[in-house]
């Protein structure tokens, strides 16, 4: 059986799947289109993961973190200090 690899035509950086090629793309295309969907926050990122890890600087556990049938987003706040 052969494995045809996907290869990218600017680094010749080889991929498995096609999808793994076109997100290694926006590398080179300066393309962003994963944004970190935190209300306020503009930041966007190239890889999807990138912007699932991001989500932690905003005290967030991405979905997939976090257990069955609790609420997706978290966020805590200390208490204010008077």
């Amino acid at each position: 059986k052969k494995s045809k690899m996907h290869e990218c035509a600017i680094c010749n950086k080889k991929f498995p799947r096609p999808s793994g090629l076109k997100t290694h793309m926006n590398t080179h295309n300066n393309e962003r289109p994963f944004p970190c969907g935190f209300p306020g926050c503009t930041r966007t990122f190239g890889v999807r993961s990138n912007a699932r890890r991001h989500l932690r600087t905003h005290g967030v556990i991405p979905p997939t973190l976090h257990p069955v049938g609790e609420a997706p987003y978290v966020v805590g706040f200390s208490e204010p200090l008077i």
